[in-house]
């Protein structure tokens, strides 16, 4: 039965805010209440003191409102409960029915009500059952020291990777659902923290990370102690020294690296940035010194059967490992933290992982166009580690994949890997185009926000360009361009939010400031491809086809009748054409778009993959099914290789393969590819946007038709 007393309250947090405030830690403790009696001042101070282990605490004591919110997504968040009070019932069917919940690590019984009996029949025999405990102290002590082996747990579970696969084409690389991730999401990580590392960085920066993490651990009196001796005593000299010491910037920054958390990252920046130039000094420092150099070393892991099978399947590939790796270079310590992880009494929670040692071959010879790493014992806050650090984004080749047999019959596994520099994983090309793209803008904002508009995150990418125009300021004679380029930023993002008339409103604001810049033909140019664009959208076909032309004249004469420029009109154009049925006159600019782009850029530039797409949704439009497939299998291989996995290009695509096999009559793939762009649309857009309502509209009917 519900108590009388609130029923769902977090002394620490309010209830309207508790599951709005960002958790950037990995573990939540939930605490539940059935002691509606107990003096609230004795639960604030058990709290406080957990507090000191597991920042967010939430506490229920209805427990329909606690099953609610278990069985909400809570992202990779792990879970904490303690029960306190209540009576072995009440203790049991909530152990039971939370028993189903992967994330709920371990279960803590606060309370002095408890028989043989009950011990022996439920609490011996349910692993999450980690202490029955009546005195606070030792719960408090037992939750401490338990929540230390789960972080150092979870860091040898955790290991966020994203591979570059040379052989995977097709749409079976769209079901890739584990840490590993696709083709473009290897590209992008590697030019996000590539901007990080070029950007100006100024101590209000390091002040912004302060305020970021002050607000995280916002009441927590002990972390916001820590957080006050990080800000007092910071150098730049000493990243690793506070990196190492595995407080507040380990937890945070860890978990934004596996989640792929932006905004998290963005707050890192100057700290990422810190981090790097300390490893690059570290390993200058010891050649000049003539220290022997590192040639292997080793990190014990444990891995899923799908992280470890995709890494098997992706012998020869290249993998990128997206955290600052730590590794050692005493093969039977790495051993041994591995052994010592896979047989933790925590393991059984986690019975499918493997125990994997990752061998890693360092070739002295090409150590020089790789991301810094360094020998940190030196500067490490512990110094007994023999720790050698990788910076984010380190590039390895999978050599091999082994298994190693043991006594048990079980084994353990050895992935073979060789370090390896820019130039060597066949992505340079790309890279090095996209990156000539983003790093002239020398102000730092805005070459974030170009990024992100690049990556498909519109939403962020407002907020930067918006936070850039605010640093500016009012416009002069030296900022007018970037202001301006902030507004073909803002109007770029409204647009793909669906919300043309803001967009043209934006695009105005920065066609004023243009017109006032001697020679700015190239920026005229693209202020009016963008209000062609939003024209079109807006089916007012002939004020676009107008400015599109204003656009082509200006490209034409400033890069070339041949250039990339005047092909990204032509494929404009051939869209407009598209819309308006004019099948035969959008052919012929697709494919002078497509000849030019395939001349002038990488074979798997994205720019590419739209154009064939949309040569095969005119075939669509003229119902030549075989036709329009063949090209959108062509387009998905390159998307596959350059878009991040919920780009809203990636979207489109999905929803036009659904079209297609719904003209076909294989209504079970067209539901299956209308649910993918669902999902991809739905993380970035409103309900209201277009492109959600049309992808919706085909979804009701097909599951309308099979019910």
């Amino acid at each position: 039965m519900p108590c009388t007393a609130p029923d769902y309250f977090t002394p620490f947090i309010s209830p309207v805010e508790v599951d709005n405030r960002r958790n950037l830690e990995t573990f939540t403790l939930i605490w539940l209440e059935f002691n509606i009696n107990i003096a609230t001042n004795d639960i604030h101070f058990v709290q406080k003191k957990l507090r000191q282990a597991i920042n967010r605490i939430i506490t229920f004591n209805d427990i329909s409102k606690l099953d609610d919110w278990l069985q909400k997504d809570h992202g990779s968040d792990k879970i904490v409960l303690i029960i306190s009070g209540g009576f072995e019932r009440e203790w049991q069917g909530v152990i039971e029915r939370s028993n189903n919940v992967s994330r709920l690590v371990y279960v803590y019984i606060f309370s002095e009500m408890i028989t043989v009996d009950f011990k022996e029949t439920f609490v011996k025999v349910n692993q999450k059952i980690r202490a029955v405990i009546s005195d606070q102290d030792e719960l408090i002590c037992l939750v401490k020291l338990d929540q230390q082996e789960l972080e150092k747990l979870e860091d040898v579970m955790s290991l966020p990777m994203n591979i570059y696969d040379v052989n995977a084409v097709g749409s079976s690389l769209a079901k890739e659902n584990s840490s590993t991730s696709l083709n473009g999401n290897f590209l992008w990580f590697q030019l996000f923290i590539e901007v990080f590392l070029r950007m100006e960085h100024t101590a209000t920066d390091f002040l912004e990370l302060v305020n970021f993490c002050k607000e995280i651990y916002m009441d927590n009196t002990s972390q916001l102690e820590v957080i006050n001796e990080f800000q007092q005593n910071y150098t730049y000299t000493r990243a690793v020294f506070w990196y190492s010491r595995e407080i507040f910037l380990y937890k945070i920054l860890n978990k934004a690296l596996r989640c792929q958390n932006l905004e998290t990252l963005i707050a890192f920046r100057t700290f990422i940035n810190d981090l790097c130039n300390q490893l690059q000094n570290l390993k200058e420092d010891a050649a000049l010194r003539n220290l022997s150099k590192i040639t292997r070393v080793y990190r014990g892991q444990l891995m899923s059967n799908t992280e470890l099978e995709r890494i098997q399947s992706s012998t020869s590939s290249y993998i990128s490992m997206n955290r600052f790796l730590s590794t050692t270079v005493d093969r039977d310590l790495a051993l041994f933290l591995i052994e010592s992880a896979a047989t933790s009494v925590s393991a059984p929670v986690e019975n499918a992982l493997k125990p994997v040692l990752f061998d890693i071959e360092i070739d002295p010879s090409s150590s020089r166009n790789v991301k810094p790493f360094a020998d940190i014992s030196s500067q490490s806050y512990f110094q007994t580690e023999k720790e050698v650090l990788f910076m984010i984004g380190s590039v390895f080749k999978i050599e091999k994949v082994t298994k190693v047999a043991d006594d048990r019959g079980t084994g353990s596994w050895t992935i073979n890997l060789l370090l390896c520099s820019s130039k060597e994983h066949q992505l340079e090309q790309l890279v090095s185009y996209l990156n000539d793209k983003i790093t002239k803008y020398k102000p730092k904002f805005i070459a974030i926000a170009h990024l992100l508009t690049d990556m498909g995150e519109y939403r962020q990418a407002e907020k930067y360009y918006q936070r850039q125009l605010d640093e500016l300021g009012n416009i002069d004679e030296k900022n007018a361009k970037t202001i301006a380029s902030c507004y073909t930023g803002l109007g770029t993002a409204a647009h793909y939010l669906g919300d043309y008339n803001l967009a043209i409103s934006y695009h105005e604001k920065a066609l004023n400031i243009h017109l006032m810049i001697p020679n700015s033909h190239e920026e005229l140019s693209i202020c009016y491809n963008w209000f062609a664009n939003a024209f079109a959208d807006k089916k007012e076909y002939e004020k676009a086809l107008d400015y599109y032309n204003k656009s082509l004249k200006i490209n034409e004469m400033v890069f070339g009748l041949e250039s990339v420029d005047v092909a990204m009109i032509y494929y404009n154009i051939g869209i407009l054409y598209t819309d308006q049925s004019n099948y035969e006159d959008a052919l012929t600019y697709l494919s002078r778009a497509l000849e030019i782009r395939e001349k002038w850029l990488p074979p798997n530039h994205y720019s590419i993959a739209r154009t064939i797409e949309n040569i095969g949704f005119v075939y669509f439009n003229r119902k030549d099914h075989q036709s329009a497939l063949t090209y959108f299998q062509r387009s998905l291989e390159i998307f596959m290789k350059s878009e991040t996995e919920m780009h809203q290009d990636l979207a489109l695509l999905y929803h036009r393969f659904g079209r297609v096999y719904v003209d076909l009559g294989k209504i079970e793939l067209a539901l299956d590819y209308f649910t993918k762009a669902d999902k991809i649309y739905r993380s970035s857009l409103l309900p209201t946007t277009p492109y959600v309502i049309e992808n919706q509209q085909y979804l009701d009917s097909i599951i309308n038709n099979l019910n």
